[in-house]
């Protein structure tokens, strides 16, 4: 619960009459305005005639105040608008994920991860660890999703080598750190050898093969 400041500066021609309001997008998508109250501060100070400055302070954040903020300064002339996302995390994220290896070669290895995102312990991104290496898949604006079935394909390429044992493990993690990889699913594949000039397969061109969501009902 410690305080959050947000400051908004903007830059306008004519200050005479403009005006700067706050507002947050509900997870329906509506807009509600947010105004100085119990626990929340609206400033506004305006510099000479060209800048003007608007902070909203959080005093206790919560994961209530997860979410786009959006300050919007109206003048005579026009509108303008600027967001920023509030992530709150309660906790490292202890979900585990699922990893299985749905296909691979000599020098390629497709994963399937799923996982379950939490309220209070949301996901941004994944490391995969394999033997001596790492790589870190980020999933953006998806970590923010609570009470959703994250699924998705992901193409390793690098450092695989032909006929070579790897060992995938697969740790989530969001601002506040990382799940402990030794509590995490694994799986092993040993790549196939090299092709020959006569050997065929295909290769997945693009790393993420395919992302989806569903809802599910949180109580």
């Amino acid at each position: 619960q410690q305080p959050v400041h947000m400051t908004c500066l903007a830059t306008v021609a004519v200050l005479a009459s403009s005006d700067v309001t706050w507002w947050k997008v509900e997870p329906d998508g509506n807009m509600i305005q947010v105004v100085s109250e119990t626990g929340i501060q609206i400033s506004q100070e305006k510099f000479g005639q060209q800048l003007l400055r608007s902070v909203l302070i959080i005093e206790k954040v919560n994961l209530s105040h997860t979410g786009t903020y959006s300050c919007k300064v109206s003048t005579t002339i026009n509108n303008f608008q600027a967001n920023v996302t509030l992530a709150v995390f309660k906790e490292l994220p202890d979900t585990t994920v699922k990893i299985t290896i749905s296909s691979f070669d000599s020098r390629w290895v497709v994963l399937d991860l799923t996982a379950v995102f939490i309220e209070d312990k949301p996901i941004e991104f994944f490391n995969i660890y394999y033997n001596d290496f790492s790589v870190q898949l980020n999933i953006e604006e998806e970590g923010l999703l609570h009470g959703s079935l994250f699924s998705l394909s992901y193409n390793i390429s690098s450092n695989i080598s032909p006929y070579t044992n790897y060992v995938f493990h697969v740790s989530s993690c969001n601002s506040l750190g990382c799940s402990k990889t030794e509590n995490s699913d694994s799986v092993s594949v040993t790549t196939l050898q090299s092709c020959k000039c006569t050997c065929q397969y295909t290769r997945f061109p693009l790393h993420i093969l395919n992302v989806s969501h569903f809802s599910t009902s949180t109580t």
